[in-house]
């Protein structure tokens, strides 16, 4: 890194009503097209060849998001992969201007004091790097769209 750039981390925990089973919070973390489709910011997405890297990438994309710099909307590209996992999903991007960024999530059972039963919770663990410059607008725009993707997540579970 140098002095241009920064990175943030990002820990959401979203409780998943107890309902719904782990397998289906999982079947939704791999259904890529549906996650990127969760995501308020997405207006686009196209398949694309995944980078040759081990382990490989399930799926690679190339995403346009809407998103707010300096008063206005604009769109950006950047390319997008997937990874699932036994508990959950990696991802990682790579946009215009050095912006990058990895999420792991994952489907956690946490003892709650009021039942016996476990509670399920899906955690995101994001790291991005930007140019300084540009942390509040990407900072901003990442926290919002995520704490809206969460909420769409546990709205299309609780639908199914």
């Amino acid at each position: 890194m140098n002095l241009f750039y920064t990175t943030f981390t990002l820990t959401t925990s979203t409780p998943i009503p107890p309902n719904i089973s782990i397998q289906d919070v999982l079947n939704l973390l791999h259904d890529h097209i549906a996650m990127m489709d969760l995501n308020p910011l997405v207006v686009s997405h196209t398949p694309i060849p995944s980078p040759d890297v081990v382990p490989a990438w399930d799926s690679t994309f190339l995403v346009t998001d809407q998103i707010s710099c300096c008063f206005c909307k604009t769109n950006t590209k950047y390319q997008a992969s997937f990874r699932n996992t036994a508990d959950g999903l990696e991802t990682e991007f790579k946009a215009a201007l050095g912006v990058t960024g990895k999420a792991v999530w994952k489907v956690e059972k946490r003892p709650t004091s009021e039942s016996m039963n476990p509670e399920l919770v899906l955690v995101e663990m994001a790291k991005v790097t930007c140019p300084w410059l540009l942390r509040p607008f990407v900072e901003g725009d990442f926290k919002t769209s995520h704490q809206e993707l969460t909420q769409a997540f546990v709205r299309c579970l609780q639908a199914a």
